[in-house]
């Protein structure tokens, strides 16, 4: 009875097989969960939005959850020694998470009474609760991780020790040799 009834409507048949297989496809899962993610306040697009306008191309960042940014950088500086390249990719980490902070703080100027005055909008990466910078060359890998409180304070650092002093007071970092 059924299958006689179904066969008097057949485009209509086609019509549900397909939407079921299209319903069940991977990338119409991702566009679902994108499209309800748009509902759940995140910490972390918010902090990806701002940073992607001024970020090089070669930064990949992700959000896992709503306050953990995941930064993946490659290391492809040229060194005259070998030996050398973890001080060379320890020192370009520490300027990384300055230039993290910059670029995720944006500086807003307005001007009253012929006075510039400059405030730093920090609310986005002060709330951010892990941020992971992952440095990567083709013979070692530098896995470090921080929070948001922390590395919004490398805006107002400007010498290289104080810069040096507090990577060591706020990141954690693991190597591993590829």
């Amino acid at each position: 009875m059924f299958a006689r009834n179904t066969m008097k409507y057949p485009v209509l048949v086609m019509g549900l097989i397909m939407f079921g297989i299209f319903l069940s496809q991977e990338s119409t899962q991702k566009w679902w969960s994108k499209a309800m993610a748009r509902y759940i306040p995140s910490t972390c697009s918010a902090v990806v939005d701002r940073v992607t306008k001024k970020a090089p191309s070669s930064w990949v960042m992700e959000c896992e959850g709503t306050d953990f940014l995941r930064l993946t950088v490659p290391f492809d500086k040229e060194l005259k020694d070998p030996n050398d390249l973890r001080i060379a990719m320890y020192r370009e980490l520490a300027n990384l998470y300055a230039q993290f902070a910059s670029h995720a703080n944006v500086a807003m100027k307005y001007v009253e009474d012929n006075k510039a005055k400059v405030y730093n909008e920090i609310e986005t990466l002060e709330h951010l609760k892990h941020i992971q910078i992952i440095m990567k060359s083709n013979k070692l890998e530098i896995i470090s991780q921080s929070d948001g409180q922390a590395v919004a304070k490398f805006i107002n650092l400007k010498r290289k020790s104080e810069i040096a002093e507090h990577l060591k007071l706020t990141v954690k970092v693991s190597e591993k040799k590829i």
